[in-house]
């Protein structure tokens, strides 16, 4: 399954080795505010860093959005997702 990430904090360094090993999920894109960090992920993760939220949550190819954002912006991006059809962590 493919994975995009909104979010390149904390929480991706620490899920960092896990979605490294994982060989059911992909991580197709990551997306952060900081533009120079999600390059960095997208470089570390063998991704691609996307310009905005929308081009993860519009992605056809993209199977699982995972919210690594703070709680107070995680209850739209759910609802946004999931109105993509996206399963969302």
């Amino acid at each position: 399954m493919k994975l995009g990430i909104l979010g390149c904090g904390d929480f991706l360094r620490w899920q960092e080795e896990a979605l490294k090993a994982s060989e059911r999920v992909e991580v197709k894109a990551v997306y952060d505010p900081n533009r120079e960090r999600a390059e960095d992920w997208a470089e570390r993760l063998g991704a691609n860093a996307a310009r905005s939220e929308d081009e993860i949550l519009t992605d056809p190819e993209i199977d699982i959005v995972a919210l690594f954002v703070p709680p107070w912006l995680r209850k739209d991006l759910f609802l946004r997702a999931a109105d993509h059809g996206k399963h969302v962590l």
